[in-house]
C-alpha cells in the first residue's frame, strides 16, 4: 500500500474514533478497527503525526485536515482515561449485548477492546 493510501486509512480511523469518543485524542496504545477489519495502531500514528509536524515534515494539506478535528492539539498530549460516566455506560451496553447473544469477539470489535477486556467487563457485571 502506498503512503497516501495508508495515510487515508489512518485518517479514516481517527474520524471513526472521534465519532465514537467525541475527541481526536486516542491513548498511545489504542488500536482502531475499520469496518473492513483493518487494524490501525491509531495512538501511535497520532503521536507520529505530531512528531512529523514538529519536524516540519507534514504537508500543509495534512496539517489542515488534522486541524479540522475540534479537539486536535499538536501536543504532546497525554489524555487521561475516559470519564467514569462514559466507561459505566459503555460497560452496561457491553453486558446487555453479551446477554442478548453477542460474542466476545463481536463486542471487542464494536468497542475496540480486547476479547479478554470484554470478558472481564461481562464477568464483573455478572458478579454484581
Amino acid at each position: 500500500m502506498n503512503h497516501h493510501a495508508r495515510w487515508k486509512k489512518h485518517y479514516a480511523a481517527l474520524t471513526q474514533y472521534e465519532k465514537r469518543y467525541g475527541d481526536a485524542m486516542p491513548p498511545s496504545g489504542h488500536v482502531e478497527f475499520l469496518p473492513d477489519g483493518t487494524e490501525i495502531n491509531l495512538g501511535n500514528w497520532v503521536s507520529y503525526m505530531r512528531t512529523r509536524y514538529r519536524q516540519g515534515a507534514l504537508s500543509d494539506e495534512r496539517v489542515s485536515l488534522l486541524e479540522q478535528f475540534c479537539s486536535w492539539e499538536w501536543g504532546p498530549v497525554r489524555p487521561g482515561p475516559k470519564s467514569k460516566d462514559f466507561v459505566e455506560t459503555r460497560n452496561a451496553k457491553i453486558i446487555d449485548s453479551y446477554s442478548n447473544g453477542a460474542s466476545l469477539a463481536q463486542l471487542g470489535r464494536e468497542f475496540n477492546l480486547s476479547r479478554q477486556r470484554v470478558h472481564q467487563i461481562v464477568r464483573s457485571g455478572n458478579e454484581q
